[in-house]
């Protein structure tokens, strides 16, 4: 098992640990934290200590073909457990939180009923959230302030609309890509139609009956030594051929929304433009990287029940585990 800096030695040589015959219904772990800070490995250890099986919550693991930049788990991981969402959609499939959570609850059934451990794994914080308190019953879609809106990217430009969201809703603007316009704009929506921050609303939903007996662990990373990892990391995969992957992909489904949106792909539009050099497109995908791993980190932060812990250590989050779990 190939394991990220830190991590190995506190995996190597366990065992695995003895389940009871029945899991409680509906008990599930969930493993949160920032891209780069090593979910994936403490997952596929925690599946092989715990009989488990682990269940993507990335939303950009769900799609096939874009696989080096979003970092999906290696062909050896996905041999030693059974993993699941990974690599199913195609480019141009749409998909949401709501589909999420229906997919996700089919899967966890099934995990629980071949007396297995799920594992929910990711960064997606609203797909998290989602599927532990159900989604979050919010206003309709407004046709005529969506239209407005639009108006303002197509003569002002993206960027006004977002300097338009920090003001209103910094928690939101703070969690959302400046270049997500779908996001954007219904987090403006919201604010218009309830007057409240979508941001405030979400929050309120959190305190909800959560949907499953949950064990939510957060991992942390210093942050200096996150950020030289994320950039090791964004090397490795120009080394692994990313480019060539992005190239492909572009040649068969052109800039689909898909690669529009995705940190590590859509950096290479203006690139093979011949508007900026390699090193410049190289650069902008570690600076992405790292504001992603900054926003998601704002996003989890405000869960309530996450435990908190640096993702190196393995015996202590096998013993919460095991209390958890009653064995």
């Amino acid at each position: 098992m190939r394991l990220k800096s830190g991590l190995r030695g506190l995996c190597d040589g366990g065992t695995e640990i003895g389940m009871p015959n029945s899991l409680p219904n509906k008990k599930i772990i969930v493993l949160v934290g920032p891209t780069g800070v090593g979910k994936s490995e403490v997952a596929l250890h925690l599946a092989q200590k715990f009989n488990g099986e682990i269940v993507n919550a990335d939303s950009r693991q769900l799609y096939k073909e874009i696989n080096i930049g979003t970092a999906k788990p290696s062909e050896t991981a996905l041999l030693e457990v059974p993993h699941h969402l990974y690599g199913f959609l195609g480019p141009h499939s749409s998909w949401d939180a709501a589909k999420f959570v229906e997919e996700a609850d089919k899967v966890i059934a099934s995990v629980h009923g071949r007396n297995r451990l799920p594992i929910i794994v990711g960064g997606t914080g609203l797909y998290v959230r989602a599927l532990l308190y159900g989604l979050l019953s919010g206003p309709k879609a407004n046709a005529e302030i969506r239209k407005r809106l639009k108006d303002v990217i197509k003569n002002e430009g993206l960027l006004a609309l977002y300097k338009e969201l920090e003001k209103v809703d910094p928690v939101s603007a703070a969690t959302i890509h400046p270049h997500d316009p779908v996001r954007i704009i219904r987090a403006l929506e919201v604010y218009e139609l309830t007057g409240k921050p979508q941001s405030q609303i979400q929050e309120e939903h959190g305190f909800q009956k959560s949907r499953y007996d949950f064990l939510m662990l957060g991992f942390l990373c210093e942050r200096e030594k996150l950020v030289r990892h994320l950039n090791k990391r964004v090397n490795a995969m120009i080394e692994a051929g990313l480019e060539a992957e992005v190239r492909n992909l572009v040649s068969h489904y052109g800039w689909c929304d898909l690669l529009k949106t995705t940190i590590g792909y859509q950096e290479w539009e203006p690139y093979f433009e011949g508007k900026i050099s390699l090193n410049q497109t190289v650069e902008q995908i570690k600076i992405n990287t790292r504001q992603y791993a900054k926003r998601q980190m704002t996003w989890f932060r405000k869960e309530k029940k996450v435990k908190w812990m640096e993702a190196g250590k393995l015996r202590e989050m096998e013993e919460m585990m095991k209390g958890f779990l009653n064995l």
